[in-house]
């Protein structure tokens, strides 16, 4: 199998420079002025929440959109997380502030851009589903997220349905990106020890998603060969930087020898006998000037050499470690998980219970309210009903449902009946009222009666009436008494 082809973006020789490669003071300056969405440049330092602002998410979507970077499929080297930062406008030359933004901005993609949050658009799928920690990914991005790239295109993350948008026709998903398991801290270390060395000024802005991905097969992406393809490659840049400062001190002493030369041969002038002591000396001390700066160079290539050696186990060990750190997450996190479902389990099954007990309750408590003679054997009265209605009652009347059902029942009933009771005294009293005013009528009609027959014999005592006054008279009278 040939090696994989070598990434210009990854090649340290394209960005060394004469000029020193750290960050000036500065653009220090300017990163502890800025503020990044709601926290200052200290509030980031003392590691306070972030509240990321509806443009910071877009951004953030629209990349990862592009690139192709999930939670799981995160970004493979110092450069993409340093265009990453660029995206979403946290361009900065601070190496502490750096740090901080991008383990920031790692934890949001692995919180927002997951299968729960994103599926169907984008699902993430393990590739070897028995591997438990340090597992590879592959993320398969659907055709119409292409649109989620511009940050204009009308999209809310955690708001706007991520199914496929009506009227927009069925094409095959886009070919993913092979992308390998990264740890985290790891990622972020190698990005800011690389800003500290080459700083922001120097990193070219990638034109297109290809420049990240030069090949396309994963069978051919071989991790730890690239790992020390790098090194190699910082290796070169740190031999050419020696190589250019002995060059340039030795420029240098063979400018000072050719003076030395210049001067002695003018004198050689003057006295020709000493020409040739002059020219022999002058040779001797560049010879020994070249040596001892060649032992110097050798001493200086020696340490650099250690000290890449001494890097490298470094970084190895801090790999195991960070790996057995990761490891040890997962193992207290599915413990957790673990935890957290059984006591979820024991929850619901307590609420079950509680619920088929209100449940049979409610149903004793309405068998026995609606059966018509269980008020009556409430009361104590003798009743014929079955052994089962009697369970049903005495059940019934445990309950404090119906203690309270009760209570308010025999008030209804108690004010029902006082009502009845006012209102019969009340029909009795106006029954009365209207009998006695019968009677006063009655005796009113009798009393004007019996003084107009008073007034009658009167008058017949002091003129008799003649026989046809008196038939008369007597006719009045019985039309009278026939009245009354």
């Amino acid at each position: 199998m040939s090696p994989p082809k070598k990434s210009s973006k990854y090649n340290l020789r394209n960005v060394v420079h004469d000029e020193p490669l750290l960050a000036s003071e500065r653009e220090m300056n300017q990163d502890r002025l800025r503020t990044y969405e709601n926290l200052s440049y200290s509030q980031v330092l003392d590691n306070k929440r972030l509240c990321f602002s509806p443009a910071w998410v877009r951004n953030a979507l629209g990349w990862c959109a592009k690139h192709q970077v999930s939670a799981h499929c995160l970004p493979q080297g110092p450069k993409e997380l340093i265009a990453y930062m660029d995206a979403v406008g946290w361009t900065v030359s601070d190496s502490e502030l750096f740090e901080i933004l991008a383990k920031k901005l790692l934890a949001w993609t692995q919180r927002w851009i997951t299968n729960e949050k994103l599926s169907p658009a984008m699902v993430e799928t393990k590739r070897n589903p028995t591997q438990r920690c340090l597992a590879d990914w592959d993320a398969t991005w659907a055709d119409y997220t292409l649109a989620w790239i511009d940050p204009a295109f009308d999209f809310v993350l955690g708001q706007t349905s991520v199914e496929r948008p009506k009227g927009t026709p069925s094409l095959p998903s886009r070919k993913p990106h092979p992308r390998s398991y990264k740890a985290i801290d790891a990622l972020v270390e190698g990005a800011t020890e690389y800003l500290e060395c080459v700083g922001p000024e120097h990193e070219p802005k990638a034109e297109s998603e290809a420049e990240y991905f030069e090949y396309e097969s994963d069978a051919e992406v071989n991790p730890e060969m690239e790992e020390e393809m790098e090194m190699e490659e910082m290796e070169t840049v740190a031999e050419k930087a020696a190589e250019a400062q002995v060059k340039k001190a030795a420029e240098a002493q063979v400018k000072k020898a050719a003076e030395i030369q210049v001067k002695k041969a003018a004198e050689a002038q003057v006295k020709k006998a000493a020409e040739i002591q002059a020219k022999k000396a002058a040779e001797i001390q560049a010879k020994k000037a070249a040596e001892a700066q060649a032992q110097k160079a050798a001493v200086a290539q020696a340490k650099k050499n250690a000290e890449a050696l001494a890097q490298k186990a470094a970084e190895a060990l801090a790999k195991k470690a960070a790996e057995a750190e990761a490891q040890k997450a997962a193992v207290a996190q599915a413990k957790k998980t673990a935890e957290v479902q059984a006591k979820k389990a024991a929850e619901a099954k307590v609420a079950k219970a509680k619920a088929l007990e209100a449940h049979v309750s409610r149903t004793i408590f309405d068998a026995a309210v609606s059966h018509p003679l269980f008020e009556d054997w409430h009361y104590g009265e003798q009743v014929e009903i079955t052994s089962y209605d009697e369970a049903i009652f005495e059940s019934a009347k445990r309950l404090e449902h119906f203690k309270r059902w009760w209570q308010e029942h025999l008030s209804e009933k108690k004010q029902a009946d006082s009502e009845d009771q006012a209102n019969a005294a009340k029909e009795q009293a106006d029954a009365q009222k209207q009998a006695q005013n019968l009677l006063v009528y009655n005796a009113i009609l009798k009393l004007k009666a019996e003084k107009k027959a008073a007034e009658l014999e009167g008058a017949f005592e002091v003129c008799p009436p003649s026989a046809g006054m008196m038939s008369k008279q007597a006719k009045k009278t019985r039309t009278v008494e026939f009245r009354r």
